[in-house]
């Protein structure tokens, strides 16, 4: 087994793991879960494989229970420090990093020792709307946009782990300490998401009628 070199990077609250996309990790989404456990491993929301250019970088994303994603704002901005450190870039740098989304632009605004601070070109919401669900043999219409709207507060990455922690303790039943199991977190950062997201939901997750509507919302987006 080789060595994989592994970097550990934050941005606005999800900590990432980065590592060389060089064939070191043969198994990714088995590796990515193993790594990202907070108990067991290293611990991080999501494991970032990566080659890196002049001033551009290539990346594949998993979360931290092991599924791919196309892109995650907050490890695109992860994977940019690296490479802005790496090659020493100053103020006024751009970047380009090739994502699973497509080619992503990342202005350096500025550089503090480690911390850089960037601008980055996500481009525009797309494809917002209502879906019709079918739930106990009756049509639901899940507004997505409005239901979860509230958690885009969050940045569009930290969002997505929020709804697919919402939507994994909903489908848990309420039970933290299977959806801690099931993300692979500790059950205190379920706890710390669940709080956050109910704060800025406004909701009651003990109301049954609340919780449906959530989950039906939770699952179009996911799907969608």
């Amino acid at each position: 087994m080789r060595p994989v070199r592994l970097v550990k990077a934050n941005a606005y609250g999800n900590d990432f793991l980065l590592a060389p996309d060089d064939g070191s990790v043969a198994d990714p989404p088995s590796f990515t879960r193993a790594a990202c456990a907070r108990h067991l491993g290293v611990g991080a929301d999501g494991l970032i494989l990566f080659t890196m250019g002049d001033r551009r970088a290539t990346m594949r994303l998993w979360n931290a229970d092991g599924s791919e994603s196309e892109l995650s704002g907050n490890g695109l901005r992860c994977l940019a420090a690296h490479v802005a450190r790496a090659q020493d870039l100053r103020a006024g740098a751009v970047l380009t990093v090739d994502t699973g989304a497509g080619v992503k632009t990342l202005d350096l605004v500025a550089r503090e020792d480690a911390r850089f601070t960037f601008r980055a070109a996500m481009g525009h919401p797309e494809d917002l709307r209502e879906t019709d669900l079918v739930a106990a043999g009756e049509t639901v219409r899940a507004s997505v946009r409005d239901q979860l709207a509230p958690l885009e507060k969050l940045g569009p990455a930290r969002a997505d782990t929020a709804i697919r922690t919402l939507a994994a303790y909903l489908d848990e039943q309420g039970s933290v300490v299977r959806t801690a199991e099931r993300l692979h977190l500790h059950r205190n950062a379920v706890t710390n998401r669940l709080r956050t997201i109910t704060e800025l939901l406004d909701v009651d997750l003990e109301d049954p009628d609340q919780r449906l509507a959530l989950q039906l919302a939770c699952r179009a987006r996911l799907l969608g």
